[in-house]
């Protein structure tokens, strides 16, 4: 009986520990998730990029520090393609400014709007915690923007007709 109940104690322990460790091992490794950049002439992004934590600095030069966010699938993103992005720090979040050439206008005419799996995010790049598999999307539009997805066969045969489907 004190043996089963050691046993039992020893593998809870373990259990626990074990369950303790797997999220770290997990960020450590990363996050694949999908990400698109659309900017106003031509697209900067689209391909896989694997989310670590990253630090952002704002138009102040504030750091910002952030982990699993979609905001640091950006920041991957941009540094594989080379381009540059300025964030502003309104107080609730970080408003992305700027991306390459495309900037906000004092107006705010156009903006860089951003969707998570086909869906308008309800937050911020700094507040979406990515998962596994996530499709993001950030885009310079007017406000609010709508993305069109255009689904096409994967192959066409000259003379014969074929169907293309575009969808909000």
């Amino acid at each position: 009986m004190m043996i089963a109940r050691r046993w039992k104690r020893l593998f809870l322990a373990s259990v626990l520990a074990s369950l303790a460790i797997f999220p770290i091992a997990q960020s450590a490794a990363g996050t694949p998730v999908a990400v698109r950049i659309e900017g106003s002439a031509r697209t900067l992004f689209d391909g896989t990029v694997t989310v670590l934590d990253c630090a952002i600095t704002d138009t102040d030069g504030k750091e910002h520090v952030f982990s699993n966010a979609a905001v640091c699938a950006l920041a991957a993103a941009a540094e594989e393609a080379q381009f540059t992005t300025d964030f502003q720090d309104f107080g609730f979040g970080l408003f992305l400014k700027r991306v390459a050439g495309d900037d906000t206008p004092s107006d705010f005419s156009q903006s860089w709007n951003f969707w998570a799996n086909d869906d308008p995010a309800s937050v911020g790049l700094d507040a979406y915690t990515v998962a596994t598999g996530d499709r993001l999307l950030v885009a310079f539009a007017p406000y609010p923007g709508m993305p069109l997805r255009v689904t096409v066969p994967a192959s066409v045969t000259a003379g014969v007709p074929a169907s293309f489907l575009v969808e909000k």
